[in-house]
């Protein structure tokens, strides 16, 4: 991480280091033209005031750095420019430092959630328990979150089952994964055995076995996954071969409702979020995006295997006014498979009712520059569960 200032941005070089970042910090006693200097490998943070000055590389489109720049005011004018100088995001003081935190981690985290939250293919039979009986299924495919698994017997949603990858899939050792079904589907097979596709959430893990899992998923982006031969195995009888399903995807039909857009009662702010969801335990934190409307009734997001329809969820939105993060409750109302999810606001006290308002009215410190100027508000999605 590069950081540029002339002194006032103290608060982002201690953030930083905490975060564990290799941090260069180089400050300006004043506003000057430099020579060019390295381009960081991951972050660039600097004022608004001295980006006009600095002789900034030229942009590459694939260099995967990103740009902040740090400003005391607003206006559409410095928005551009910053735009123009290459910048990705442009932060406004003040900010609440919890949400700036959470940007911060998701830039520097980044591209380790997103190869940790790839599904990888990978086709191999498993065994697997819910209970005390055995069971085997097919493993279609898994990434660090969670995985897929064909199998005969079906389990409702919510069941917990404990899932074992063979070292001979692995290339190494055995794995051993605990999760929750989050999703149940019929699969279409040529055979006219019933079988059902079951979308499982993984807990958390102890660090030896996400240790195994993230050299498994490294594995397996090289390449399809096969079973290590320690020997030559005699020929199999004659069998109907259970075909490989397609992935299983969260698009399962979904009764007609009218477009939230409809039933709003109150403006709606679009916008892109992003949100830290942490495990049930409260002990891990994964950085995934989310996000793109927001109303005094509720608002959309992505995707995201830790929400299944019918569950509830509590949220922390952050505002630069307040010292505390406004805590919001808010249900799953409908999946709209790759379009996301619509999520209800409820119980909401007259108090947070108000806080939201101000957060729609006055959003928010920071923009995100590319493709386009827009406003971006930071959120912490706390604790998911599925109502039984």
């Amino acid at each position: 991480v590069l950081l540029v200032d002339d002194g006032n941005l103290g608060d982002l070089d201690a953030l930083l280091h905490d975060l564990g970042s290799d941090v260069q910090r180089h400050s300006l006693a004043a506003v000057r033209a430099l020579e060019p200097f390295p381009w960081p490998r991951r972050l660039f943070i600097t004022t608004a005031q001295l980006a006009c000055s600095l002789q900034l590389p030229e942009p590459a489109e694939d260099d995967g750095v990103v740009a902040i720049a740090i400003a005391e005011d607003a206006s559409q004018t410095l928005s551009t420019m910053m735009r123009r100088l290459g910048f990705q995001y442009l932060v406004h003081r003040p900010i609440h430092p919890e949400a700036l935190r959470l940007l911060l981690s998701k830039l520097l985290y980044r591209g380790l959630e997103q190869r940790r939250n790839e599904r990888h293919p990978f086709g191999i039979e498993v065994s697997w328990r819910s209970g005390w009986a055995k069971q085997r299924g097919i493993l279609v495919e898994i990434s660090s979150t969670g995985c897929r698994l064909q199998t005969d017997r079906p389990l409702a949603p919510g069941a917990r089952l404990r899932i074992a990858i063979p070292a001979e899939a692995t290339g190494a050792r055995r794995i051993l994964l605990r999760g929750r079904v989050m999703r149940r589907d019929a699969v279409s097979t040529a055979t006219p055995d019933t079988r059902h596709g079951l979308a499982v959430g993984f807990e958390l893990l102890p660090a030896r076995l996400q240790r195994r899992l993230d050299a498994l998923l490294v594995r397996l982006a090289r390449g399809p996954a096969t079973l290590a031969r320690s020997a030559p195995a005699p020929a199999p009888a004659p069998a109907a071969a259970i075909p490989l399903p397609r992935a299983i995807e969260s698009q399962a039909p979904v009764v007609a409702s009218p477009p939230v857009a409809e039933r709003r009662q109150g403006p709606r702010v679009v916008l892109d979020r992003e949100v830290v969801a942490v495990d049930e335990a409260a002990t891990r934190a994964v950085h995934a995006p989310v996000g793109r409307d927001l109303s005094p009734g509720g608002m959309r997001v992505d995707p995201c295997p830790d929400l299944v329809l019918g569950g509830r969820l509590r949220l922390a939105l952050y505002e630069p006014s307040a010292s505390e993060p406004v805590l919001l409750t808010a249900e799953v109302v409908r999946d709209d498979g790759g379009a996301g999810l619509a999520l209800r606001f409820v119980d909401l006290p007259p108090e947070i009712a108000t806080q939201l308002g101000r957060i729609i009215a006055a959003l928010p410190a920071l923009e995100s520059l590319r493709p386009e100027p827009r406003r971006i508000v930071l959120a912490e999605l706390v604790a998911p569960r599925s109502v039984a």
